[in-house]
């Protein structure tokens, strides 16, 4: 896996009250070898999306003056950044259905003590999926721009330190999104050979990828008050995991190129002076919901299939995610 290191967003400065960690957890596709390293897969060996989207109809009306001009919401700004201005082409990411992962996710602190209504999070999804072929075999083909359609959706939790180790508390928000994910580009014969082969090849970065990195943003209403400190989490079905397992019956699965959410992983890199903004709350952690034990810095022994703090082998692996709040309305 290429492992590109960029420089520190512009504009941004880091939050110093975490420690950057310099060492990297090795990245293995033997994904039984280690416990955590195995969780950075290149990507699965390989449902129907729900169509939740709608338009409101209202009844036409004259034109009425009004001197008082519509007020608009308030500005949000960035309260928490681990996502670079330049992003790469692909990044390392967690693989849910190679591994076993229903929700992924941060504890994370948070700026802007006095706004801290939700606007956004984003997240970095990382698609290994091939419109025909697959990543791992040297043949996939793709046609420029194809997408696939998936349900992905952004958890916020509050933290309850009461014990000795955090876990999440009250839900804070929550959206489910239908998706449009791209398929990874076709392999390159040309460009990426030899270890690289199956790889498609960037020409800016002159780099070659197993996927293709796609940021996804999910607004919010800014009813949500947020504490200093959050959960954020990524969830999604796959054939095997998830809230609701999609099975083997789709279609999709008995095609030699398998299911598209089977290869779709999610973005978890350290880049330098990363968090930007806000502070990483265990840089060597994250927050796991695996069936795998495997999967686990501890093989599994506090608990498998449930959300729960995952540390300390993640050094270097930051969940990638920027939240946007703002001040209240009417507040300035």
């Amino acid at each position: 896996m290429l492992i590109n290191r960029h420089h520190r967003r512009p504009g941004h400065r880091a939050d110093h009250r975490t420690h950057h960690r310099m060492r990297r957890l090795a990245v293995t596709l033997a994904l039984a070898m280690l416990p955590a390293a195995a969780l950075f897969a290149q990507g699965s060996a390989q449902a129907a999306p729900v169509e939740a989207e709608g338009t409101v109809a209202g009844a036409s009306a004259p034109p009425v003056s009004d001197p008082t001009p519509p007020s608009s919401p308030p500005r949000a700004e960035v309260v928490y950044d681990s996502i670079p201005a330049d992003l790469p082409p692909n990044v390392t990411s967690l693989g849910y259905q190679a591994t076993g992962t229903s929700e992924f996710g941060d504890e994370v602190g948070l700026t802007g003590a006095h706004k801290r209504k939700l606007r956004s999070v984003e997240v970095v999804l990382s698609s290994w999926a091939c419109e025909s072929g697959r990543w791992n075999t040297n043949d996939c083909r793709t046609t420029a721009g194809a997408t696939f359609s998936h349900p992905v959706t952004v958890t916020v939790f509050a933290v309850d330190n009461s014990g000795p180790t955090p876990v999440p508390g009250a839900l804070l928000a929550s959206q489910t999104q239908l998706t449009e994910i791209p398929y990874r580009p076709s392999a390159d014969p040309v460009n990426c050979t030899g270890p690289n082969a199956g790889r498609w090849y960037d020409a800016t970065t002159g780099g070659c990828y197993n996927g293709i990195a796609h940021p996804v943003t999910f607004t919010f209403d800014g009813s949500t008050t947020l504490p200093d400190e959050v959960i954020w989490t990524v969830s999604f079905n796959t054939t095997g995991y998830g809230d609701s397992p999609i099975g083997t019956g789709a279609p999709c699965y008995s095609t030699v190129q398998g299911c598209p959410y089977d290869a779709l992983n999610v973005g978890v890199q350290g880049f330098p002076g990363s968090p930007y903004v806000g502070v990483d709350i265990d840089p060597d952690g994250v927050f796991l919901d695996s069936a795998n034990g495997s999967s686990y810095c501890d093989g599994g022994a506090a608990g498998t299939g449930f959300l729960r703090l995952d540390s300390p082998c993640w050094t270097d692996l930051r969940p990638l995610a920027t939240i946007t709040a703002g001040k209240p309305h009417g507040k300035k």
